[in-house]
């Protein structure tokens, strides 16, 4: 296809086509053109001619984008052979989807109690989420390997949340601990 030997209308409307198609613009000027990626896309803009909502139109808007519908998802049936029920237990996409639900659930949560500024013991978790207004107070701490590495295991598990608030966290809890027993 030759860029030159067609119009400019002819050139838009073949590149909108193939854009509503899903492929790219990069495929489209080096396969259909025979040209290095973003000539067509200059020719276009020294011509007056923008990208809106994905497709190519007149800077005045005389020529508006011809709206069609492209179908994002495909839908998958998978028939049920003699009626039998599904165990989604074990199917691992719906597992893993599962987990990381539940990875983003207590993402929120936990972000919701650092920005309440609160004390606050999540449920699910277990896990105190310490957050003062006050500023830090910067100290330097010595701790053990078999201790850090403790600490980075409960960071694998919040992996959301900093250090520090993680730090404050969990010596907030275990100081109230002790300081209840002494009482």
């Amino acid at each position: 296809m030759v860029y030159e030997d067609m119009s400019l209308e002819e050139v838009i409307n073949y590149i909108n086509f193939e854009l509503l198609k899903g492929r790219t613009m990069k495929d489209i000027e080096e396969i259909d053109f025979n040209v290095n990626e973003r000539v067509i896309t200059k020719r276009l803009a020294r011509k007056k001619i923008k990208k809106v909502n994905g497709q190519f139109v007149f800077q005045n808007g005389s020529k508006k984008p011809e709206v069609s519908s492209m179908q994002v998802t495909q839908t998958f049936s998978n028939p049920i052979i003699n009626n039998e029920p599904i165990n989604l237990m074990e199917n691992r996409e719906f597992l893993d989807l599962s987990k990381k639900v539940d990875i983003l659930e207590k993402a929120f949560k936990e972000i919701i109690c650092i920005q309440n500024s609160s004390k606050e013991v999540t449920h699910d978790l277990g896990l105190k989420i310490y957050s003062s207004k006050d500023k830090p107070i910067a100290k330097t701490i010595r701790l053990y390997k078999e201790v850090w590495d403790k600490i980075d295991k409960v960071k694998d598990q919040f992996p959301h949340i900093n250090y520090q608030t993680l730090l404050n966290s969990l010596i907030d809890e275990i100081t109230e601990k002790y300081l209840k027993n002494n009482e």
